[in-house]
């Protein structure tokens, strides 16, 4: 057996939790959490914790909550995701495999795809760094309809190193959100520099706050953007009782 799978849905939710000081979490193998095809059922939940640092990489450490793809109708909303390190120790969050919350696709004509789901990643004592995993929120695709509602990306950190950065300047690293007018970044808070300068991140708004003076934000998109409201989102919660919602 190798990484962990659920067939998804309200039920198939996947929780990992490594809350003692010195408890890494590191991502070696695959969590899939999308449901069969052939009806539009959400992916699975995925909450992973810990008291030190959490880092996807290794052979294949992505995570993927993926809605159904549906041959009869729209397709499955992307599973919600919530990444949380507490403040035992300082220790940071790293991206180095794929997360992908997107919405699932649909092969009929007269039907949209589905939703793209949130992507949670909190820190609250150390950084964030993305250094070789796309975060991917997307809307399905649809055959001959309309691309599914992109969802949100939320960033948090915390403490004296709370700082965000991205690597690279592919697609391979990007925050994407594509799929009508939703698909969101939000910065809700940091303590560091946030440097998210891929030229191929693509999200249709973005919204920032830094909590520390004297810390800069820069981002970089591909195309139309906006500076707006992005409205906090997520219905998970950790172990330590820690809500994805901000």
């Amino acid at each position: 057996t190798t990484g962990i799978t659920t067939l998804g849905d309200t039920g198939g939710k996947v929780e990992v939790n490594a809350l003692s000081a010195a408890g890494t979490l590191d991502v070696n193998q695959a969590i899939l959490t999308t449901p069969a095809a052939g009806a539009a059922t959400a992916g699975g939940s995925v909450i992973l914790e810990a008291g030190g640092a959490i880092t996807l990489g290794g052979a294949n450490g992505t995570i993927t909550t993926t809605g159904a793809a549906n041959t009869t109708g729209v397709g499955g909303v992307g599973g919600e995701i919530f990444l949380n390190h507490t403040n035992a120790v300082a220790a940071d969050i790293t991206i180095g495999k794929n997360i992908t919350a997107a919405g699932g696709a649909t092969t009929v004509g007269a039907f949209n795809g589905g939703a793209g789901g949130v992507v949670t990643l909190s820190n609250a004592d150390g950084a964030i760094l993305l250094t070789a995993g796309a975060i991917d929120v997307s809307g399905g695709t649809a055959a001959a309809a309309t691309q599914g509602n992109a969802g949100t990306v939320q960033l948090k950190t915390a403490g004296a190193t709370g700082a965000i950065t991205q690597t690279g300047e592919t697609t391979a690293t990007a925050i994407l959100a594509t799929g009508g007018t939703t698909g969101a970044l939000a910065v809700v808070s940091a303590t560091g520099d946030v440097t998210l300068t891929n030229d191929t991140n693509d999200v249709a708004k973005v919204a920032a706050n830094i909590a520390t003076a004297g810390k800069f934000f820069k981002y970089t998109d591909a195309n139309a953007l906006k500076i707006d409201t992005v409205t906090k989102v997520g219905t998970l919660t950790a172990p330590s009782t820690t809500a994805a919602l901000p």
